[in-house]
């Protein structure tokens, strides 16, 4: 992404691709030049030009609500001395979700939440004390975070908690024996499970915990 002076801009054509209801306003400019302007700080112009973000918008395909800029200074990595950087943030309609890209095209889907909900999914319990489940394996050390309960939410009510677990239990034996034990920096085994796709991270002292991705 590259940040553009007035010269650079080709102001002939335009289309606003956020709401018009926002006090930060984002317009295409052609190409993939972007203006956007910011009312809410003495009508300020902020333009640059980026193809990841053309790419994130058609891939979208209107919805954004608002826009937000964000900018800071970050150590360049080859000097020395400090380059500015900065950050767009596409906040979508009807959605939680927020897409930043920042000045190095580097894109992140980020979910807002309150901070007692976000601890809340972070919660790791094990399933016997939340389902009073028979002491016998491999519920007698498996674990499940707050997230991933919730998201499995429709489908506990549906088949029943045990057959869930089981099978989950069953993708992660499938998946580990396929991998030959292989995890990331985080020693955490990755499932595309029947029910959804979960985070498998086995302790030393023998528990199992499934979490969210």
């Amino acid at each position: 992404m590259k940040r553009l002076k007035n010269v650079d801009i080709n102001e002939e054509e335009f289309e606003l691709v956020s709401s018009l209801e926002s006090p930060r306003q984002l317009y295409r400019l052609g190409g993939d030049q972007y203006a956007l302007a910011l009312l809410d700080r003495g009508n300020r112009l902020f333009k640059f030009q980026s193809k990841v973000v053309t790419a994130v918008l058609n891939d979208l395909g209107g919805g954004v609500e608002d826009v937000t800029l964000i900018e800071y200074a970050e150590p360049e990595r080859v000097r020395d001395a400090l380059q500015p950087g900065f950050e767009i943030r596409l906040h979508l309609s009807g959605e939680k979700e927020i897409v930043s890209i920042n000045h190095n095209d580097e894109v992140r889907v980020m979910v807002a939440t309150s901070y007692r909900e976000y601890i809340e999914n972070r919660k790791v319990t094990s399933v016997r004390d939340i389902w009073n489940l028979p002491h016998v394996y491999p519920f007698d050390f498996l674990e499940i975070s707050g997230g991933l309960r919730n998201q499995l939410e429709p489908h506990f009510n549906g088949i029943g908690v045990e057959a869930v677990l089981l099978r989950m239990w069953e993708d992660f034996l499938r998946v580990k024996k396929r991998s030959s034990g292989c995890t990331d920096e985080r020693n955490a085994i990755y499932v595309s499970g029947e029910f959804c796709d979960f985070v498998v991270f086995e302790h030393r002292c023998g528990k199992v915990t499934l979490c969210h991705p």
